[in-house]
């Protein structure tokens, strides 16, 4: 197989354009014209020494000394060998039909024929200084430079050809760039558009109804959002973020996280899988932090099935912690008793007491649990609505509870527990895990508790 290449011989004296025969293994060698009609082959001395004899001629379709070809005949100013037996290339004043518009020989770009041979043209964007006024590159034609390249009349007040408006030069009006203002003609028509970016993407930082992009619009803001749901729902798989939803977010997927503190770490409230780890916290101190008749909601409306309490001391040293299976579907009403709501605080009225691992038995009273305004018996008026209270193995009543959890006013009756010695500041009662009579004063008796306790229903 043989290869071509194009050679400009400086070799001998004889300067010629050919095409030579790159011979391979399979090839018997040997040169020969490039097609320019140049003569004979060249290859012998003989006919090198007949090449320099006498002056060049241009045009015999010999290519000599001084010339870079000759076509004789062909030597044309359009063709490939000018009639100066040159190549003809660019900026030599002749165009090579082939290959260039035009070839004034010039470096001048402001006149008829640009520097890379081509014609220049209106719309280019290059002026010709003889021909045109202004070239701006645009297709506008009510800019500072219109279509036929002359000077734009856009705001001197008059319609001209191409207008179809001219009023000022406020181009923030219904008349914008002389022409009535539409979405999408790069001009922002003030209280009509929030924006205009002079195309209709649909994806970008303006929309094509010329609104500007934002987070619930339902529409995904290419390079700024990964979701859009069409709302600004926090609690949904698309937050407000326009971020799909995830663990640590900042915004509590309904459904899928019980909390979200937006980080990833645990024993902060919301552990590190965005799981509550509480639902309840009450710190005994000089203010109530439970009052009224729904601070156990977010509790009993938890999902899960594991219930943990833990009791820390005011330095947040752990006193007491245990676990247990939640027994039943948990209700605001009904919690650990099923029976009416006048006798929930009677441990025997609670039919799925939740056993703790550590052996003792977790009693909650519903909401509604009221044994009525009228009874101030210290063994029937515990107050209104939620009570919690841990019972060792053997639960009692009144008589042996080991920790008892509850707000200082009812949601009833708006009275104090009748507990001989319970105060706003004491809504945790624990002697140190011993029993406690919570009708008896002194010793045996209710222990006010200055520490924190938490509950947490968990997967």
């Amino acid at each position: 197989m043989t290869d071509f290449q194009i050679l400009r011989s400086v070799a001998t004296p004889v300067a010629f354009l050919l095409l030579v025969a790159c011979p391979t293994a399979d090839d018997e060698g040997g040169q020969f014209s490039a097609g320019l009609e140049a003569g004979e082959e060249i290859g012998t001395d003989d006919q090198t020494d007949q090449t320099e004899v006498g002056d060049a001629e241009c045009g015999n379709g010999v290519v000599e000394t001084g010339e870079e070809c000759d076509l004789a005949e062909g030597n044309s100013p359009s063709g490939g060998c000018t009639p100066e037996c040159q190549i003809n290339v660019c900026g030599d004043g002749f165009a090579n039909a082939q290959f260039e518009e035009c070839d004034d020989g010039n470096a001048s770009d402001a006149d008829d024929c640009l520097n890379d041979c081509k014609d220049n043209v209106c719309g280019d964007g290059i002026v010709n200084e003889g021909d045109e006024a202004c070239d701006d590159g645009n297709t506008s034609q009510v800019d500072d430079c219109k279509n036929d390249c002359t000077p734009g009349t856009c705001g001197n007040g008059r319609l001209d050809e191409g207008e179809q408006c001219d009023d000022n030069d406020n181009q923030t009006d219904y008349c914008a760039g002389c022409l009535f203002s539409f979405c999408g003609d790069g001009y922002t028509w003030a209280g009509e558009e929030q924006c205009d970016d002079a195309n209709l993407e649909d994806n970008d930082a303006c929309l094509n109804t010329c609104i500007a992009a934002a987070c619930g619009d339902g529409i995904l803001w290419v390079g700024e959002e990964t979701c859009d749901d069409g709302d600004l729902d926090d609690n949904d798989g698309c937050p407000t973020s326009c971020e799909p939803a995830s663990c640590g977010d900042g915004f509590t997927w309904a459904g899928m996280e019980s909390c979200d503190d937006g980080n990833n770490i645990s024993d902060d409230g919301c552990d590190a899988d965005c799981y509550a780890e509480y639902c309840l916290q009450v710190t005994n101190g000089p203010a109530e932090d439970i009052v009224g008749d729904d601070w156990f909601d977010d509790c009993a409306d938890s999902p899960g099935s594991l219930i943990v309490v833990t009791l820390k001391d005011d330095q947040g040293a752990v006193v007491y912690s245990s676990q247990g299976p939640m027994v039943g579907d948990w209700t605001q009403n009904q919690i650990t008793s099923t029976g009416d709501s006048a006798i929930e605080y009677n441990e025997n009225s609670h039919d799925r007491l939740v056993a703790l691992e550590n052996g003792d038995k977790l009693f909650i009273a519903g909401k509604d649990a009221n044994p009525g305004a009228d009874n101030y018996y210290c063994n029937t008026d515990l107050g209104n609505g939620y009570v919690i209270v841990i019972y060792p193995t053997n639960p009692n009543w009144y008589i042996n509870p080991k920790m008892i959890v509850t707000s200082f006013d009812g949601a009833f009756t708006n009275m104090p527990r009748k507990f001989v010695n319970w105060t706003e500041a004491s809504e945790i009662s624990w002697n140190g895990g011993a029993a406690i009579n919570s009708c008896t004063l002194g010793p045996g008796g209710l222990v006010p508790f200055a520490g924190t306790f938490t509950l947490r229903v968990k997967a």
